[in-house]
């Protein structure tokens, strides 16, 4: 393949340009650009350099970086045109460029059908790596896609469906299902075809693709249904797997004629995997002939874990009398996910289970919630003893609170407010952390009574708590927790004032800068970026210019703004200052938030005096990892800063 890349030369097409000047309303015809010989031939030296490296090594090195500067450097000099086998090369060193996807696109009516292969596999990395950063995904792949070559990428990725290739056919319904540039039902009739050929491979492929298709015609939808069945049965056992994987995402059809061959199907199959995705499959159906089949299967199924899912989905559908197998489950290990039996026996408000699942909510607290879901009021003493048991964890105490709160609202902020006062440390924290998670406002009173209680750890919870009360009655409270002697207190109530979001508190945050515990300075600096007010953006920025001795406060100072659109103007004219740590702080804030435009100004602080400066600046360029970027660095003699 390399000697293919090496030998397609620089995409220069005469009839492109001509074309584009016929579409011009005029009689002359455009003048070519002229095209300097010499520079082909570095690019297509450079290029071949870059494809040879990193196609041994996929990970930057530093010779390959320096390989990619060089060839980003020559594509930013005018007339520099991008072919497919520099846009494979510049995305395989993790460089991106507005000329890479129309180079990849021309490249897919090649007349080489690896060319064709290539072209499809460089697409979808492209596109669902660019715009991203390294490491990074899009939430939308196609953001990164012009509308029209999104439109010319969906025609040629159906024409590639039909391809001879059977490697380009299997390519393009990869690269389909990786970038979604549009919906699958424009691949319809390539699906249907998939689905009904004999390539195990392509059937897999088309498999998950189909598995998007919404909104569609209802005979793509039927079709896909067929697919699955019969891939339910096929003797590739990846096949079945990813038709059974679907099957529990699919919306079954409930007319008893349509659920016939699905209840065949579970019938015979002696797959494990299939046999519990149909029974899922056939509960969701609700219909009579499901519901005989899954009894059958109960009686006659020898396997534990089989027996343990159709149970499962027999209670799914309200079976009489289920509750006793239900139960059963319950001491077996391995059989079937404990908590999906708990979540049925709660669904089912089976009053036999009170007991059983009481044993339980130590060690679960689907337990607490099943118990909530039942109602019944035996439960409540059982789930208040979580917060007196010395080995409850902080997961299942929190949900035994959640319980109680749905079985007896009053009676559980009137537990919880009594045992903050109550003589174990352990359980007056306990009491403050399910009051913040309850969040009811009739446990203030208690929780202003406890802000002065001799533990640190009581107050340090009682002032996370108090963040989650209504902020008028909590705000006076939580400013003077931040005069409390114990550390961890003030911390907390810093918190608390970020989850207030109020501007008054702005003031009282600035004084906690000062404070002598770094853990504290850097909250408070996390607690300004969170409150959305232009006051404490100002805040920020008088932080990061003026604390140039406190490093721990300006880095988080600075990486709070960094993500802020209304601070990226103050970063960028503190990256100027006269004082070199305020640059070096305000250019270490931008450094994953250059955007294109503002490369050429960062690659001015290349050439800054104070060399940390000058490194935060490099590693800003390569972190935007583009061909402008990677070019202001081989321009300014920079090697990539990895």
């Amino acid at each position: 393949m390399r000697s293919t890349q090496m030998a397609i030369g620089l995409w220069i097409t005469v009839a492109a340009v001509s074309g584009c000047a016929s579409a011009v309303p005029t009689t002359a015809a455009a003048p070519a650009p002229a095209v300097d010989p010499q520079l082909v031939t570095r690019i297509n030296q450079a290029r071949d350099e870059v494809l040879a490296l990193f196609g041994v090594n996929p990970r930057a090195t530093p010779r390959s970086s320096r390989s990619a500067a060089k060839l980003a450097r020559l594509l930013t000099l005018p007339g520099a045109v991008v072919d497919g086998a520099t846009a494979r090369a510049l995305i395989q060193a993790g460089l991106r460029d507005p000329r890479i996807l129309p180079a990849l696109i021309a490249d897919l009516d090649a007349g080489r059908a690896s060319v064709r292969h290539n072209a499809l596999q460089f697409v979808g990395a492209y596109i669902v790596n660019s715009g991203a950063g390294r490491g990074r995904k899009l939430p939308d792949p196609t953001a990164v896609v012009a509308t029209r070559d999104r439109d010319a990428l969906a025609g040629h990725l159906v024409r590639a469906a039909a391809d001879q290739n059977l490697a380009v056919r299997h390519q393009a319904l990869v690269t389909m299902r990786r970038v979604g540039l549009s919906p699958p039902c424009a691949f319809g009739a390539a699906l249907d075809a998939f689905w009904q050929g004999a390539d195990r491979k392509l059937r897999t492929e088309a498999l998950r693709l189909g598995a998007r298709l919404t909104g569609c015609a209802e005979s793509l939808h039927a079709a896909h249904r067929s697919a699955v069945l019969a891939a339910l049965g096929d003797t590739d056992r990846t096949l079945r797997g990813e038709a059974a994987s679907w099957l529990y995402r699919m919306t079954p059809l409930g007319v008893a004629p349509s659920i016939g061959p699905w209840v065949a199907r579970f019938s015979t199959t002696a797959d494990r995997r299939v046999k519990h995705a149909l029974a899922m499959y056939l509960a969701r159906s609700g219909t009579p002939q499901a519901r005989r089949a899954l009894r059958e299967a109960r009686r006659t199924v020898s396997n534990v874990a089989t027996r343990g899912v159709v149970t499962l989905a027999l209670a799914a559908m309200g079976e009489p009398g289920i509750e006793g197998a239900l139960l059963a489950l319950l001491p077996i290990e391995g059989s079937v996910p404990r908590d999906d039996v708990i979540e049925a026996l709660g669904r089912l408000k089976s009053r036999r289970a009170v007991t059983p699942l009481m044993a339980l909510v130590m060690t679960t607290g689907a337990a607490a919630e099943a118990l909530a879901d039942i109602g019944d009021p035996a439960a409540v003493s059982s789930l208040q003893a979580m917060f007196f048991h010395p080995m409850a964890n902080p997961h299942t105490f929190e949900a035994a609170a959640g319980g109680l709160r749905r079985l007896d609202p009053d009676g559980t902020v009137a537990f919880l407010t009594d045992l903050l006062s109550h003589g174990s440390a352990r359980k007056r924290r306990r009491a403050a952390k399910a009051l913040s998670f309850l969040k009811d406002p009739r446990a203030l009173a208690a929780l202003v009574a406890q802000r002065g209680h001799g533990d640190a750890g009581t107050r340090a919870m009682v002032m996370r708590a108090l963040g989650a009360m209504p902020w008028r009655a909590a705000l006076p409270h939580v400013l003077a927790g931040l005069r409390d002697h114990a550390a961890d207190v003030r911390f907390w109530a810093i918190d608390a004032l970020a989850d207030l979001q109020r501007a008054e508190s702005v003031p009282a945050i600035l004084g906690a800068l000062e404070d002598q515990r770094p853990d504290v300075r850097s909250r408070a600096c996390s607690a300004l970026g969170r409150i959305k007010d232009p006051a404490a953006v100002r805040a920020l920025v008088a932080t990061a210019a003026v604390r140039t001795g406190d490093a721990e406060v300006c880095q988080q100072a600075l990486s709070m703004l960094g993500s802020r659109a209304d601070a990226r103007k103050v970063l960028w004219g503190l990256s100027s200052h006269a004082n070199p740590v305020v640059r070096r702080r305000s250019t270490q804030g931008l450094m994953r938030h250059v955007t294109g435009v503002e490369v050429t100004t960062m690659g001015t602080r290349l050439h800054d005096t104070d060399p940390t400066t000058r490194r935060w600046a490099c590693v800003a360029l390569t972190l935007r990892a583009t061909v402008r970027s990677f070019g202001a660095l081989a321009a300014a003699g920079v090697e990539p800063c990895r």
